[in-house]
């Protein structure tokens, strides 16, 4: 079950897969061309203690590599999803579609990823990417220029709205709660680099899966400021929780087998059986309010569970697994995948409530597609 593993490793809630993708002709929709700032002073973070001085880059816009087609579907859109792919010299193209789908920006962020996967999350009214030179924040509207605000570090959500987990960066590794609307980094917790991997954000602190499992059991709770702990959990060296959201996370289960768990109380509820012969298990995503489950099979596919009753509310069918998966709203998830048969990628929206999947937009681009929702990031 090395993939469970692997959703740990990456924080439970990034999914990514690299594609060739050939650019074939279509029309596009295009924002409107905003004037951008040409430059902007440097600014510093309160963080205590600093470890180095934010600076500014800028948001240029200039032709981009790759497309995006909005189609009817995206009126069904009820959050806003923000998209990035690599350019060509290694800087971030993004694109912003909000509500309902009635518009496209693109712009280009100078933010240096050198074409590398790191995940990114909307918190509050910013969006917030990390690269390889450090965490930058912009606002939604991608018209502001990007800021840097920290070195590179996982991002991890927070219980709470507008807030997010730092863990990682210079040795010791550290972890800090962040304001997404402030741009404030509260005091840091240093963390030994052989302790474990963060996964999830949990009752003002992070959740670890412990290198050590004989000393700190298969999850350990870190609280800001204090020290690790066990958090009661009886589970097997191969299970996992990839996803969180407040008490309430999923266990994975070789078999596969999937199960809702109150961390409070290490009681286990609802079991939701994924079949076999969709191979491992590479990822769960819970909704906001943790009243679906949706579950990425390595064979391809998604299959969405009500996480009360343990039954399956349908599946998005995709070629390969999906490169990137979110939720939009409490009952919308979003998927970028593979169009069986064809070049393009396609975003994809299932509505669970109806038990509908439409296509949002086909996007034409090489490169490692991400993606961030207004709700919970996967």
């Amino acid at each position: 079950m090395a993939a469970v593993g692997l959703a740990g490793l990456l924080a439970g809630w990034v999914f990514g897969f690299t594609a060739n993708t050939a650019a074939t002709p279509s029309s596009t929709t295009d924002g409107e061309r905003i004037a951008s700032p040409t430059s902007s002073p440097s600014t510093t973070a309160t963080s205590t203690p600093p470890t180095t001085t934010p600076t500014t880059t800028t948001t240029d816009f200039v032709p981009l590599r790759g497309r995006v087609e909005l189609l009817p579907g995206s009126l069904d859109l009820r959050g806003s999803v923000a998209l990035a792919v690599p350019a060509p010299i290694g800087d971030q193209n993004l694109w912003l579609i909000e509500p309902g789908g009635r518009m496209i920006q693109r712009v280009e962020a100078h933010i240096r990823s050198s074409g590398d996967q790191y995940p990114m999350m909307m918190v509050g009214d910013y969006l917030l990417t990390t690269t390889s030179t450090g965490l930058f924040r912009m606002r939604l509207d991608l018209v502001d220029a990007a800021q840097r605000i920290a070195e590179p570090g996982f991002l991890i959500p927070d219980a709470n709205a507008g807030r997010a987990w730092l863990v990682g960066g210079d040795l010791p590794e550290w972890f800090a709660l962040f304001n997404g609307d402030t741009g404030e980094i509260e005091e840091r917790t240093e963390v030994p680099r052989d302790f474990g991997w963060p996964f999830a954000g949990y009752e003002d602190g992070v959740l670890f899966h412990p290198q050590d499992g004989s000393a700190y059991g298969t999850v350990a709770f870190w609280p800001r400021g204090g020290e690790p702990s066990p958090l009661g959990l009886d589970l097997g060296l191969e299970s996992g929780i990839p996803s969180v959201v407040g008490s309430f996370g999923v266990i994975v289960s070789p078999g596969p087998s999937l199960a809702m768990v109150d961390l409070r109380t290490g009681k286990r509820s609802t079991m939701m059986d994924f079949d076999p012969g969709e191979g491992n298990v590479l990822g769960v995503c819970l909704s906001e309010d943790a009243a679906y489950a949706a579950a990425i099979s390595s064979t391809g596919g998604v299959e969405v569970f009500d996480t009360a009753t343990g039954e399956s509310r349908g599946r998005i069918t995709t070629h390969d697994p999906p490169f990137s998966v979110g939720w939009a709203a409490s009952n919308q998830l979003v998927t970028i995948s593979e169009i069986e048969g064809a070049s393009p990628l396609s975003l994809q929206l299932f509505n669970v409530s109806a038990g509908l999947v439409t296509q949002i937009a086909r996007l034409e681009t090489p490169g490692i597609w991400r993606m961030a929702t207004s709700s919970r990031p996967c």
